[in-house]
């Protein structure tokens, strides 16, 4: 005669299979708002080392410039080299701040009005050094617009780069 054989009881485990769509929905909405807070926090940082950098920017063109200090014997037009640096930096921070911030529409509204916005500035930078002692040059300006343009060209290549 056979024994019964004892069969334990076995757990079937529930396999939930979501539909596609929901899952994907919520993938979505997950990877926006994480944008969104990544997006939040390279504004914010990009707003303080805007705010130190300006600053830091005025104070170097609008202290007196002493005469053993000139670099313009040493290296030529080291002066237009130097401003074309300083408003590339400006241009570029503040091309990101505005533009991850969604403070206007695409990039060619936020290069427009930060182009706009450093040129009126840059005159006024110009303008006011002889305030201190220095002398306003056409030139320097000139150089401060072309490192301008040189940030925003450099904001439009990072901002294509980032959204690929």
């Amino acid at each position: 005669m056979t024994e019964p054989t004892t069969l334990t009881p076995r757990r079937d485990f529930e396999l939930r299979i979501h539909a596609p769509e929901p899952q994907v929905r919520i993938t979505v909405a997950r990877k926006e708002r994480l944008r969104r807070r990544f997006a939040r926090k390279v504004a914010a940082w990009a707003g303080v080392i805007l705010v130190v950098y300006w600053l830091g920017a005025f104070t170097m063109t609008h202290l007196p410039m002493p005469k053993e200090a000139r670099l313009a014997h040493d290296i030529p037009h080291a002066d237009k080299i130097v401003h074309l640096t300083i408003y590339t930096g400006l241009s570029l921070l503040l091309s990101v701040w505005f533009g991850v911030r969604k403070r206007l529409g695409g990039a060619v509204l936020v290069a427009a009005a930060v182009l706009c916005l450093l040129a009126g500035y840059a005159a006024f930078d110009e303008l006011s050094q002889s305030q201190v002692g220095r002398t306003p040059d056409l030139r320097d300006w000139f150089a401060d617009v072309a490192g301008i343009h040189l940030g925003l060209v450099g904001f439009i290549s990072l901002r294509s780069w980032v959204r690929r």
